[in-house]
């Protein structure tokens, strides 16, 4: 009997299961394991290599399952690793896979288990770090003069292709400032055209940069930077379009729930004239196909939703959880040692923002917001700072569909 095309085989000298039950077993397995089966048989890697797998394998992983950190301001190659969820491997040499290379690559960001790497002026690398494979990408088609931020674009969930963002901020005379987008796209290993997306207001382009420009977030399809101004930057892949959305308010411990702030079209004269501290620290995450935000300032840490609203384009930002962490803090240090010492700082969202990373006194503390409680994750290994900055902080997930990623063109591997 003819097996129908595209359908998965299961390897001889395997006991016949139902082809669920063989998915769920193999879908437990750690990214290494399963890079260990595909060399069992061609029948085994051509199941673990579809990519129905690599995207199937990919939804069912969390959002964040460890992180690396800058440990050393004057070598800033120097990286070190930390498990959240100890049942994935351990990332020992995040740059093994760049070994080639006769100078150090500093670590810029970080998207769904896939690197960006600076290696030079003119060359720049994406690798996974588990799969010990690289993409070069040639950083002479940027121009760094006019550079102003950049981001990973990759859901392995979603498509096994990714795409890397560069914004440039140019001046063209009697028009003033534009903000044009360039991409390097993974499927053709080639960078696209560039195209001017947006023109600035003359008046608040000198106050207009942002925080951690080479730090792009993506969700929901779109990338994110934050800006100087309370505002995020929002780069629409797809479509190829941006706007700017302004954040809410940080909530005073006397004042009540602020009240949801709008999206309004891209204008940003309006939009930044609130200033904010740069000791405020925020980052985004996703639950339910919602874009949250959390922002730490004086020991208060919030938490909003951002919600659509079906009959019009506006957008709310909806107060979610509010947290005095000199209480909880305090509260925790009889069993877990986590006494309030120095300056407090937020680094990312856990899986499903069901809880945040905070780094404190030489720490990283998990904090989880249904059972109010912090548990210590790892000490700080620096001689030079007792917490991590947000810039140094650089969240990783372990995905099969990164290898698959990198093997549908042109890599480098050791």
């Amino acid at each position: 009997m003819m097996e129908e095309e595209g359908e998965e085989q299961v390897p001889s000298g395997v006991p016949s299961l139902n082809s669920d039950v063989y998915s769920e077993i193999l879908y437990r397995l750690n990214v290494k394991s399963i890079s260990r089966f595909k060399s069992v048989s061609k029948e085994w890697n051509a199941i673990i290599s579809s990519p129905s797998f690599a995207l199937n394998y990919s939804k069912r992983k969390p959002s964040i399952t460890g992180f690396f950190y800058s440990s050393s301001r004057a070598y800033k190659e120097k990286l070190r690793y930390v498990s959240i969820d100890h049942r994935e491997d351990d990332v020992s040499d995040p740059s093994s896979c760049l070994g080639f290379l006769d100078n150090p690559a500093i670590l810029r960001n970080s998207c769904n288990g896939l690197l960006h790497w600076s290696c030079s002026r003119d060359l720049h690398y994406i690798s996974n770090p588990l799969t010990r494979k690289s993409v070069p990408v040639p950083w002479t088609a940027v121009d760094v003069s006019v550079f102003f931020s950049s981001g990973i674009a990759f859901d392995p969930s979603v498509s096994l292709h990714f795409e890397l963002v560069v914004l440039m901020l140019q001046f063209q005379s009697g028009e003033g400032h534009h903000l044009h987008v360039k991409t390097f796209r993974s499927e053709t290993g080639q960078w696209g055209e560039t195209k001017k997306i947006l023109t600035i207001d003359p008046q608040v382009r000198v106050r207009l940069f942002p925080i951690s420009p080479y730090q792009g977030v993506y969700l929901n399809g779109c990338l994110h930077w934050e800006m100087n101004d309370n505002a995020l930057l929002v780069y629409n892949v797809n479509q190829e379009s941006a706007y700017l959305m302004e954040l809410p308010p940080l909530q005073s411990s006397s004042s009540s729930y602020p009240q949801p702030r709008r999206r309004r079209p891209f204008r940003f004269m309006g939009l930044l004239g609130e200033q904010r501290s740069n000791s405020l620290t925020g980052c985004l995450g996703e639950s339910g196909g919602c874009l949250h935000w959390c922002r730490l300032g004086q020991h208060l840490l919030q938490v909003w939703s951002l919600q659509n609203n079906e009959h019009s384009s506006s957008v709310d930002w909806i107060p979610k959880y509010t947290v005095y962490l000199d209480a909880l803090l305090l509260e925790n240090s009889q069993t877990s040692g986590a006494i309030i010492k120095g300056e407090i700082l937020v680094l990312g969202f856990l899986h499903d923002c069901r809880g945040v990373l905070l780094s404190q006194g030489g720490k990283v503390l998990a904090y989880h917001f249904g059972s109010n409680l912090a548990n210590g994750v790892t000490k700080i290994e620096s001689n030079v700072w007792s917490v991590i900055q947000p810039y140094m902080f650089f969240p990783f997930v372990h995905s099969s569909a990164v290898a698959n990623c990198l093997g549908l063109f042109l890599c480098q591997s050791i």
